[in-house]
């Protein structure tokens, strides 16, 4: 019998329980279940096992509770109905349920106001960045303070980016991308102007080793610029005048890539060469920035895609779309369809994506629908938890932070949630 049991609710089945969090391991012993369990049945048996073993555990088991897996596959109702769905799973043989503690609900902490739509934000250590449609820069910190907003670019500003604490990047509608410098006294001073494009600057990405950007437009390039001359260009200006002196050098950039035919909405780096850019025109491409050279593209059918991230833990893409879905790409796979999981829940165009940066599993997203939902990927038919409270469209998630999710929105509010 392969996966298959016709009296599913009298049935046994023998599993074994496993999990990567040794806190809560118990031990190798086959257990005999009913076919019909569910969810909280499951919790009732792991729970009373973890209970009955010779542990310290220093555990409230009444707000304990577990999600179950089998080859990565999330029980949502039944264990029988579960395994008929999985056509590698023998019934007669003993079966390996993995299980994790579940992740508790993101708590809201604060909602802010500012004076016109949240279009991105980024959060750094204590810190929150945010880029506004009243052509300001703001920088906030975690207790809801703000510390400086600086009105710099002449159009709404649609993307921006940590380079350190001290360091912040910027693109805006009016064509440009500003470097900022922070001084110790939170003044922000522009300290170069990016020109090149000849339209909305809509995304910029940092590479890791913070060497280079990437930046894509509404005029449907994608162009690559330095960053290592930031710093020798800001110690010689110093040195020959004051900090308030510091004067706006323009920068051009070192490569310019055409391919999409439509609006660049999102660009990623993926690694210290290849970059991932998303557009209006219903693709996904991925370059290599050494040889300037398009390596892949992802073609939907008539999908524009609006947002994407990339996880370097998973090595998956996770991208948004008009259709109200989230597609998670697998850009390593040999197969002919690319789409790995797609996530179904989201009612509106799907405006930002945001993976953890320490589960590989775990990714926030954001609406038109006014929400910001929480996904676990292995449960792709519901989200986990949905951050509701926005009154208009969601314009931008960050997860950044390990233990801080944040969003912003067209009702001219950021809200942070504890992770």
């Amino acid at each position: 019998m392969n996966g298959k049991h016709e009296n599913g609710d009298h049935s046994q089945l023998m599993v074994k329980f496993f999990t990567k969090n040794t806190k809560y391991s118990i031990a190798d012993n086959p257990y005999s279940i009913p076919a019909s369990s569910t969810i909280q049945n499951l919790n009732a048996l792991l729970i009373g096992i973890l209970k009955s073993d010779d542990n310290d555990l220093e555990t409230d088991f009444s707000t304990l509770e577990f999600d179950f897996y089998i080859n990565g596959q999330y029980i949502s109702s039944t264990l029988g109905d579960l395994i008929q769905t999985l056509s590698d799973i023998k019934t007669e043989s003993v079966i390996e349920i993995e299980y994790s503690e579940r992740n508790a609900a993101p708590e809201p902490i604060d909602s802010v106001i500012l004076d016109d739509w949240i279009s991105s934000i980024k959060g750094l250590n204590e810190l929150i960045l945010v880029g506004c449609y009243d052509n300001s820069v703001q920088i906030w910190n975690k207790s809801a303070n703000q510390l400086v907003s600086l009105p710099g670019h002449t159009g709404p500003v649609k993307s921006v980016a940590w380079l350190s604490e001290s360091k912040i990047m910027s693109s805006s509608h009016d064509q440009s991308i500003l470097i900022w410098h922070l001084d110790q006294n939170n003044k922000l001073t522009r300290t170069q102007k990016c020109v090149g494009h000849t339209e909305s600057v809509e995304c910029i990405d940092i590479s890791e080793d913070k060497s280079k950007f990437v930046s894509g437009s509404w005029d449907k390039m994608i162009k690559l610029w330095n960053l290592l001359d930031e710093q020798d260009f800001e110690e010689n200006s110093l040195s020959k005048k004051k900090k308030s002196d510091i004067p706006t050098q323009v920068k051009t950039p070192l490569i310019t890539l055409s391919g999409h035919t439509e609006n660049v909405s999102s660009c990623k780096w993926m690694n210290e060469n290849s970059v991932c850019t998303a557009s209006w025109d219903h693709s996904i491409r991925l370059w290599d920035m050494f040889t300037a050279q398009e390596t892949q593209c992802l073609k939907s059918v008539n999908k524009i895609y609006l947002c994407i991230d990339y996880s370097r833990i998973n090595g998956l893409i996770s991208a948004g779309s008009n259709d109200s879905l989230v597609r998670i790409y697998d850009p390593r796979s040999t197969e002919g369809n690319l789409v790995k999981i797609n996530l179904a829940s989201h009612s509106g165009w799907v405006s930002s994506v945001s993976w953890s940066k320490k589960d590989q599993n775990l990714l926030v997203t954001g609406s038109y629908d006014n929400s910001a939902k929480l996904w676990d990927i292995r449960n792709p038919k519901t989200s986990m938890y949905d951050m509701l409270g926005h009154e208009d469209k969601v314009l931008c998630v960050d997860w950044s932070l390990d233990n801080l999710i944040l969003s912003g929105s067209a009702d001219n509010t950021f809200k942070m949630y504890q992770a």
